[in-house]
């Protein structure tokens, strides 16, 4: 049986990542959010000089409130894997959020609050 390649990080729960859209590449800590059915939130700060967005996509917020969020197709890799996926990347909050569509790929354990241990 071959062995799993294994990521772990002690900045609980954040994991190290890289993104790009449209040519334009940057990195940072995002927070693992099961709650977030996404692949990446970013704050809309950090998209500003891409323009319009590719397309709107439907979000429901805590307490039903359903918006409208600006979103971008690009890739997204954690750092320390190979791969890169592509990923639609929404400005949404006011930090990096990881969400389930990306985070499902992968075995993830949150080991008693100290460290997170990501899986391929």
């Amino acid at each position: 049986m071959a062995q799993r390649h294994t990521i772990e990080s002690i900045n609980y729960p954040y994991l190290h990542i890289s993104w790009q859209v449209r040519g334009v590449e940057q990195q940072g800590w995002a927070y693992l959010d099961t709650g977030f059915d996404g692949h990446l939130a970013v704050p809309e700060s950090m998209l500003a000089e891409l323009g319009l967005p590719d397309y709107l996509t439907p979000y429901r917020l805590v307490g039903e409130q359903r918006i409208w969020a600006p979103s971008y197709e690009g890739s997204l890799t954690l750092l320390g894997f190979d791969p890169s996926f592509p990923a639609s990347i929404v400005a949404l909050g006011t930090e990096l959020l990881l969400g389930r569509h990306l985070i499902d790929r992968f075995t993830v354990t949150f080991d008693h609050g100290q460290r997170l241990e990501v899986q391929e």
